[in-house]
């Protein structure tokens, strides 16, 4: 069972210098866990973003592991908590970073039956802080699902939606929230 971030530091000529190593899972045997993207801040800080999932508690928990290079230390933090049914109907969660380097969209699909209104969870959080700066619940009633998220330079998030038929088109939904964000 090895849940471990691995960060290796390299010199100049190519040659491995330092391993840091952190160990992100919970030691509970009936918990998932996955690693979900990673993003470097600025120069100094890398920040890796995981999930737990456990069908025992009936939750799915979204951390950050902030790796300081000057440290060279890791802190870990709870970013969200969605209530799931059960390990096989846990949904998705997609990250993705905007082209600026500003934001970092989370998306989480609930676990939705076929013919139901698909339910998400947005999260829009500044690169540089790590702070939420919108949050948003949006439904759709159509039978279209969400497979991908992308971040505007603006803080803005496009989901892909494809038809869970092949006699549809794939669209795009522009979501923003709120109608201004702070500039900087």
């Amino acid at each position: 069972r090895n849940n471990i971030i691995n960060l290796r530091k390299f010199d100049q000529k190519n040659q491995l210098v330092q391993t840091f190593t952190h160990d992100f899972a919970p030691k509970d045997i009936s918990t998932l866990n996955n690693y979900l993207a990673s993003y470097e801040i600025g120069n100094d800080k890398i920040v890796v973003f995981t999930e737990s999932y456990s069908g025992k508690l009936k939750k799915k928990e979204i951390f950050k592991h902030v790796f300081d290079k000057t440290s060279g230390k890791f802190e870990t933090s709870l970013v969200t908590t969605y209530p799931i049914e059960s390990l096989s109907k846990s949904g998705d969660t997609y990250i993705r970073k905007s082209e600026n380097n500003k934001y970092i969209g989370i998306c989480f699909r609930r676990n939705t039956p076929k013919k139901e209104p698909e339910s998400i969870n947005l999260i829009m959080l500044d690169l540089n802080t790590l702070n939420t700066v919108w949050q948003k619940d949006v439904t759709f009633e159509s039978t279209f699902v969400t497979r991908s998220i992308t971040v505007t330079n603006s803080g803005k998030a496009v989901l892909l939606r494809e038809p869970n038929s092949y006699k549809e088109k794939n669209y795009l939904v522009h979501i923003r929230f709120p109608t201004s964000l702070p500039h900087g």
